[in-house]
């Protein structure tokens, strides 16, 4: 199972190449004591690795597949509605990100993900309003927090 956390700490870093290495090194562990249960694991690792590659297509090719597997787990649209949006594919977008919210109704990264999008389409007030509500939702993150920096630049970009 080490290969798992290794795999996770690479996509979180951003480095494909490593996140691929720890991924081929799971599979033969999945093979051969027929883990299903990682599976979907593998799908969103190999739609990660895609989308740090910016082959935005085989990202939600790998995370729909994931999702097939495990219809109700809702967070994974929020991959697919990034990269939709990455593609210029805002309507699907806005659709996968709006699956998601309707689970996770204060998920600050999806808000922000949502209000990104509004941006794109010059839609800046729906976007201001979702962007403080995932500034709300991270209130107290720490500063280092990624997700919350890269919200509160953008707020401060938006404000001027």
């Amino acid at each position: 199972m080490v290969p798992v956390g290794y795999l996770y700490a690479y996509l979180e870093l951003g480095q494909a190449d490593s996140a691929e290495v720890y991924l081929a090194r799971l599979m033969p562990f999945i093979e051969a004591y027929q883990i299903e249960q990682l599976r979907p694991s593998v799908h969103f690792a190999r739609g990660r690795i895609a989308e740090i590659r910016m082959d935005y297509s085989g990202a939600i090719e790998n995370f729909e597949k994931q999702s097939a597997i495990n219809p109700t787990d809702a967070t994974v649209h929020y991959y697919i509605g990034r990269c939709q949006r990455k593609l210029g594919d805002d309507v699907k977008a806005e659709a996968s990100l709006a699956r998601v919210l309707k689970v996770y109704p204060s998920d600050p990264e999806t808000l922000y993900e949502l209000a990104l999008l509004q941006s794109e389409r010059g839609e800046k007030e729906k976007a201001s309003q979702s962007l403080e509500k995932a500034l709300a939702v991270w209130k107290d993150a720490d500063p280092v927090f990624k997700p919350a920096r890269e919200a509160r630049e953008t707020l401060a970009l938006w404000t001027g």
